[in-house]
């Protein structure tokens, strides 16, 4: 009976490519981080020869080795304008903060929300239009320059404040008006309510940004009832 050589059937791995090495077709050596397969026997030729060799894999990129940078339990890694950095664990509490493209990322406290606020019945004013006074104040952690008698809210600190108003209308044959909540005397967007009827109750409320001395009142174009409503002023960081 006839023999038949079928050579290799399967792949040989021979490990690290070796010059004095006698391979044979379907031999497999690694070299450089490629791995390369045998297609023609020979000893001495370099895996660079596609004669010989020809490439099964070929090495990717190395990796960032990170232990040198990252040290400690919680480091954050993160890209400054050079490269990788190390942003160490912040203390108990505090927040990553960013400070939008082209800063580095930080530990810091988060904002409180709510830091101040007043809460007031304002009092009525009058029979015609104008700025509704303060009236009784049922709360006021703001101090007692910011808010006054007349109504007029004058900021001490800048930041976003929350500002609503609550109003009835005054007296019974009245025409309808509206109620208007102003920033240094102009009309607040989104700011204005309107009272149709004489036992209407109407609210409206904005969060608006505030520099120092800036002023917020609730102007009425005709009268209101007196304590009958709600004002509230909120700081919000």
């Amino acid at each position: 009976m006839a023999t038949v050589t079928l050579g290799n059937i399967k792949f040989n791995w021979k490990g690290p490519y070796n010059n004095s090495t006698a391979y044979v077709v379907d031999d497999v050596v690694s070299s450089g981080g490629s791995s390369y397969v045998c297609i023609l026997a020979s000893t001495g030729n370099a895996v660079s020869n596609g004669t010989y060799w020809q490439q099964m894999s070929a090495a990717g990129t190395d990796g960032t080795d990170l232990t040198s940078t990252l040290t400690t339990q919680g480091d954050i890694l993160y890209r400054d304008g050079s490269g990788l950095q190390r942003l160490g664990a912040g203390t108990s509490g505090q927040a990553l903060l960013t400070g939008g493209a082209g800063a580095n990322p930080s530990w810091g406290a988060v904002s409180a929300g709510v830091t101040k606020y007043c809460c007031f019945r304002p009092s009525s004013n009058g029979t015609s239009a104008g700025v509704i006074d303060a009236g009784v104040i049922v709360t006021n952690t703001f101090s007692g320059s910011e808010l006054n008698a007349n109504g007029t809210f004058t900021a001490s600190e800048a930041g976003n404040y929350y500002f609503s108003s609550s109003h009835m209308h005054a007296m019974n044959g009245q025409s309808a008006f509206g109620v208007l909540l102003q920033k240094n005397g102009s009309t607040i967007n989104g700011g204005q309510t309107y009272l149709e009827n004489y036992d209407d109750m109407a609210t409206t409320s904005v969060i608006i940004d505030l520099a120092v001395n800036d002023t917020l009142t609730a102007y009425a174009q005709n009268g209101v009832y007196n304590n009958y409503g709600c004002r509230v002023i909120m700081k919000l960081n």
